[in-house]
């Protein structure tokens, strides 16, 4: 289980995802992008993608890992 404030971040991220997806779900998103709207960046954001797809709440592009999309 994540800990609180990691699943804090992740649901932040994940809900800012869906926001900005929100016309066009299948859309990519650079990560970089949403974890600047969030406030979250390097080894955290790193940490949060990877919680966040490894839940499967996200779709992580393989050939460039820096697109995600929130129709995970």
């Amino acid at each position: 289980m994540l800990a609180p404030d990691r699943l804090a971040l992740a649901t932040k991220f994940v809900a800012a995802l869906v926001d900005a997806s929100r016309r066009n779900p299948s859309s990519w998103r650079r990560v970089t992008a949403i974890g600047a709207g969030t406030g979250i960046q390097g080894d955290e954001l790193e940490q949060i993608v990877a919680d966040v797809v490894d839940a499967g709440l996200v779709e992580q592009r393989a050939d460039d890992p820096g697109l995600l999309t929130s129709k995970g």
